[in-house]
């Protein structure tokens, strides 16, 4: 894969259309989730840890569809911290990231 394809992976991943931010759940807590493994640090399951789930479905797919090999993966991850979404991928030893902030409307 190039660089470019693991660029519009971290953009794709933050501002698709339909990816829909739960504005109501400003929790306290702080959802991550690894896209490689599906580890994920929350108990209960509500619909911000379901749009993550789909997310790492999606990830997967474009991995597939790109031809990309998970190994050259370090890490991937959403953090999702109150209003704040971050995106981290480490590939072949380069980091690629990204954040947006939700506000309401």
């Amino acid at each position: 894969m190039k660089k470019r394809h693991i660029k519009s992976i971290v953009h794709d991943l933050l501002h698709l259309e339909e990816w829909h931010h739960p504005l109501d759940l400003f929790h306290l807590n702080k959802y991550e989730i690894d896209l490689i493994t599906g580890e994920n640090n929350w108990d209960e399951e509500d619909s911000m840890s379901e749009m993550l789930k789909i997310k790492r479905k999606w990830f997967l797919l474009r991995i597939a569809t790109l031809r990309g090999a998970l190994n050259c993966f370090g890490s991937a991850r959403i953090v999702v911290d109150g209003s704040v979404e971050k995106v981290e991928i480490i590939y072949n030893g380069e980091k690629f990231k990204d954040e947006i902030f939700y506000e309401k409307d």
